[in-house]
Order: C-alpha cells, then sequence, then structure tokens
C-alpha cells in the first residue's frame, strides 16, 4: 500500500533540488495515438493514469482578484520560492484534510469510470474517493452550505462528455500551489476519449468572486486497463509518526 503522506515529503526533497516552476510543468509526453477500435462514449474497463499531473493548470498565473492574491501568496508550499518545508506547509491535504476537484488531478493518481443509465460513476484513488456526474437530466443539487466534491450533472455534447459541478465550499485549493476558490466556483471538465489509450480532460474554472475571467488548462490520462484502484488513504495517527520521525531524523 502507497504512503501518501511519504511520497508527500519525498517529493518535497526533491524539489528542494530543482527549480519548482520547473517540476511544476512537469510531465510525460502523451504517447503516439492508438489505433485500436474503440467506443468513444465509453470511458469504463480500467483506470486512467495521468501523463501530467503537474502542479497547476497554466503556466502563467490565472487573473485573481486583490484578496484571492493576498490568500494565495500567503499559503506556503514546496512550490513556493523559497520551498517550504513540511512542517511550516499550509497544504490542508498535509492536515489530512479531504481534497476536492479539480486538485485531485494533480496527486499523480489514477482514476476509474463507470457508466450507468442515470449517472457516471468517477472512482479516485486519491482518498479512495468518488464523483457522481448524473446524466439523467435532472438539475444539479442545492445545497448552499457547500460540500467538499460538489454536486455534478453531466451531458453528452457529441462524443464530449460534459460535466458541470457546483455547490464547492471554499476551503479546498484548485491545485498544489494554492490557488484559492470560492463556494461560487463552477468547474466544467469536457472529458474526450481521444482514441483507445488516451483521454484528454479540458478543464474551466468559472469563480468571479476569486478571479477577473475564466481560466482553465488541460490533463491527459493514458488507459490502464490491467491496473486496479489502490488504497490511499490519508490517516492522523500515520502523519504524526511520520512527521515525529522525520523530525528525529532530522536531529541526529
Amino acid at each position: 500500500m502507497r504512503n501518501p503522506l511519504m511520497g508527500a515529503f519525498l517529493a518535497v526533497l526533491s524539489l528542494l533540488a530543482v527549480s519548482s516552476i520547473a517540476l511544476a510543468q512537469a510531465g510525460r509526453p502523451a504517447p503516439a495515438a492508438s489505433t485500436k477500435p474503440f467506443d468513444a462514449k465509453d470511458f469504463s474497463g480500467g483506470p486512467w493514469d495521468p501523463l501530467n499531473s503537474g502542479a497547476n493548470l497554466t503556466r502563467e498565473e490565472p487573473p485573481m482578484r486583490p484578496a484571492a492574491l493576498a490568500k494565495y501568496k500567503s499559503e506556503k508550499t514546496e512550490y513556493s520560492i523559497p520551498p517550504i518545508g513540511s512542517e511550516e506547509n499550509t497544504d490542508p491535504l498535509n492536515r489530512c484534510e479531504p481534497g476536492s476537484a479539480p486538485r485531485f488531478y494533480f496527486n499523480g493518481h489514477p482514476m476509474e469510470f463507470v457508466h450507468s443509465p442515470r449517472a457516471t460513476f468517477q472512482l479516485l484513488e486519491t482518498y479512495r474517493n468518488f464523483r457522481i456526474f448524473y446524466t439523467d437530466g435532472r438539475k444539479n443539487a442545492d445545497h448552499p452550505e457547500g460540500t467538499w466534491y460538489g454536486d455534478s450533472v453531466a451531458r453528452w455534447d457529441g462524443n464530449v462528455l460534459v460535466v458541470d459541478t457546483i455547490n464547492f465550499n471554499d476551503r479546498t485549493w484548485i491545485d498544489k500551489p494554492g490557488h484559492p476558490h470560492s463556494d461560487k466556483m463552477r468547474l466544467i471538465e469536457r472529458m474526450t476519449r481521444t482514441d483507445h489509450d488516451h483521454l484528454k480532460v479540458d478543464i474551466t474554472i468559472d469563480d468571479p468572486v476569486n478571479y477577473t475571467a475564466t481560466w482553465g488548462g488541460t490533463k491527459n490520462f493514458e488507459f490502464q486497463p490491467t491496473w486496479i484502484i489502490e488504497d490511499y488513504l490519508c490517516s492522523p495517527s500515520d502523519e504524526a509518526k511520520l512527521f515525529e520521525d522525520v523530525r528525529n531524523k532530522a536531529t541526529k
């Protein structure tokens, strides 16, 4: 079983040795297109592995409003200049807080899909979680109090699954460097199976509270039908033990 906290710690160590900006944009290049036959409206059959998990959606900073920019600059991460170590890191995931969309796309873990007549289910290895995209024509749920993963409805636009998600809380980050979002954020994901082995997700962030315009980017995935979704959770007791071990080693 992979340990998310140890993985995060090792990532911090590696980041100290290289440019944080370069690493934030790093990702494996997409392989050549597959010639195998496929159903463009079927994403099921096995996990999809991120090819460019990276750290953020764009190379340029999004158009932040002053309050959002101040909040963003107040966060301390391994992508800060200079990078911040584990104990000073303000990333909510380091406190075992839940992740969210689109943040989980940056964690380097696969996802899987299951289709039914009324919904498509997105199964996430990241914290062993899931999302439901209702495709039966219903309107989005009403959750004025906000939710961690939002409420999603979806429709097919040709061979593109358009997922519309609202009703987030404001307690998660959009990406690893810490770009904020409000509870008014609307997340649009356009999911396209471009060939048998590749899936593209175009992401649009619409959050007028924090940003002066919509912005976003693209994530690419490779089909891995022989893989399984593994156990990957955040345990507060494991977190405490990890950081205790790290501190003990640092003082020796």
